[in-house]
């Protein structure tokens, strides 16, 4: 391989995007340096970055840190330090809040670069392989993805370690050696030191190859996800998965479109146990059962033959009344859109603010009699976690309308009355 991969390859992968700010992640391991250098030689200076996350898990963790800052300054490139404790020493620890620290600092036009290289790309696929995963996690490290209000671009992920040693030689780099490195008890560790040698000796083109059949397996998943996507069209309901509309699937496809609508909506990939368990609890429990499942920040519900997904942090207290006007406006865990219409709307918004749902309330929907809000919310169908936190309009203590169920007698705009308002109410 020609000795400027690593520089092509960091051009033309980062050439296809134009962020506000590249948010350089630098650790001062000679990957982290390597990225440094390529950006401060391809990219504007004006919109660098160099973010180094402190985990205080060595003892030279200060040094590397002061290291990392002095790399930037020779570079006139701004620096941030952000110090982390992760709950104990392990990888997982430590990488839970290193992107946690990512995700607080990122801002809206962000991309955040990392030093991931192609030997990286190889170790994870064989790591996922023998704990255990599908064709999703065999598809590897993602060059890029969304995080938090930011992304994440890893643009030396197919450039071998070797490529990336020789440049940092070839141009005098400095860099530290994270003595953790070299801990085996550390899986990663275990494989880049003892099992990746060996396969080396024995197949020494076996990171190409590894990182080809990533690729493939890549296309296929993505391939499966398009057609798995057409097929959940007929099956979701607004925000719901309808469990109804699965009948005459097989167990295998029934579950695949489960894994990968919740996918879509939490970024979670779900594990046989928790399919195993979504299978009992949802599928084959009695009708009136409510079944609950926490997914991450989410939790799965059921209720008339529907899956919900919701996060599960929802905020608790009361709102204050909220009065109305167009446009878009936050209310507890949705969002309402107040605009004009051609009728069959409210005839005004004059005085009309937005409240919870209290015990008691009732109203008359046009052409309909008076009802209880608790029975009006039951024949609409909407699921009794969210009635609590649905809006509800009102005139002084009069209800005048329920965004997406009804507007009440005396408040429905007339042909003649101009203009209308129509109010559309969508939960997160």
């Amino acid at each position: 391989m020609k000795p400027s991969l690593a520089a092509d390859t960091f051009s033309a992968i980062c050439e296809q995007y134009s962020p506000d700010r590249w948010v350089l992640a630098v650790s001062g391991g000679i990957d982290s340096m390597v990225l440094l250098h390529l950006a401060a030689l391809t990219l504007d200076h004006q919109t660098l970055h160099v973010l180094h996350i402190n985990h205080h898990l060595q003892p030279d963790a200060d040094e590397w840190s002061l290291f990392c800052q002095q790399q930037a300054d020779s570079l006139s490139i701004p620096f941030t330090k952000i110090d982390v404790y992760p709950k104990d020493g392990s990888e997982a620890a430590a990488r839970e809040t290193r992107y946690h620290a990512f995700e607080a600092f990122l801002q809206p036009g962000d991309l955040l670069l990392q030093g991931h290289h192609g030997d990286d790309q190889a170790e994870t696929m064989l790591f996922r392989l023998v704990r255990g995963t599908g064709p999703r996690g065999l598809a590897g490290i993602p060059q890029y993805r969304v995080l938090g209000k930011a992304a994440l671009l890893r643009p030396l992920l197919e450039v071998p370690k070797p490529m990336i040693k020789q440049w940092a030689i070839e141009h005098s780099l400095s860099w530290v050696e994270d003595p953790s490195n070299h801990k085996v008890d550390y899986d990663r560790n275990f494989l880049r030191l003892h099992i990746f040698p060996l396969l080396n000796k024995r197949w020494p083109l076996v990171t190409s190859t590894l990182i080809a059949s990533q690729r493939l397996i890549k296309s296929e998943q993505a391939l499966l996800d398009e057609l798995l996507d057409e097929q959940l069209e007929s099956i979701l309901s607004g925000n719901s998965f309808n469990i109804g509309r699965l009948a005459g699937h097989n167990s295998f496809r029934r579950q695949a479109l489960l894994r990968r609508w919740i996918f879509r909506k939490t970024q979670q990939l779900l594990g046989s146990n928790q399919l195993a368990q979504i299978e009992h609890d949802f599928f084959q429990s009695a009708e009136d059962r409510l079944p609950e499942l926490v997914i991450g920040a989410f939790i799965l519900r059921r209720y008339r033959g529907s899956l919900y997904l919701n996060v599960s942090t929802q905020s608790e207290g009361s709102y204050e009344p909220l009065l109305l006007g167009l446009g878009q406006h936050l209310w507890s865990e949705g969002q309402l859109t107040v605009k004009l219409s051609e009728g069959g709307g409210l005839k005004t918004l004059e005085g009309i603010s937005c409240v919870h749902r209290k015990e008691g309330m009732s109203c008359q929907p046009v052409g309909r009699q008076r009802k209880s809000l608790k029975k009006l919310f039951q024949e609409s169908g909407v699921p009794p976690w969210m009635r609590a936190k649905w809006p509800i309009l009102v005139h002084e203590n009069e209800v005048v309308a329920i965004p997406g169920i009804c507007v009440c007698e005396g408040w429905q705009s007339q042909a003649q009355d101009k203009p209308s308002f129509t109010v559309i109410w969508e939960p997160f």
